[in-house]
């Protein structure tokens, strides 16, 4: 996965919103650096920023 507004054909993003969305439970674990989460977890979080429904 690429960082939110990055474009790239290799990118993985859906595939793994598809599959948590196939998922009962998500847990989400991160070490912590200066006291936050990785940038990894940050660029999963702001990813989701497009892909949440208005309806919920």
């Amino acid at each position: 996965m690429y960082s939110y507004g990055q474009n790239f054909e290799d990118d993985q993003f859906d595939e793994v919103v598809l599959k948590m969305s196939q998922a009962d439970t998500i847990i989400i674990g991160s070490p912590l650096y200066w006291h936050s989460m990785s940038g990894a977890i940050r660029n999963l979080l702001d990813r989701f920023y497009n892909h949440v429904s208005e309806s919920l």
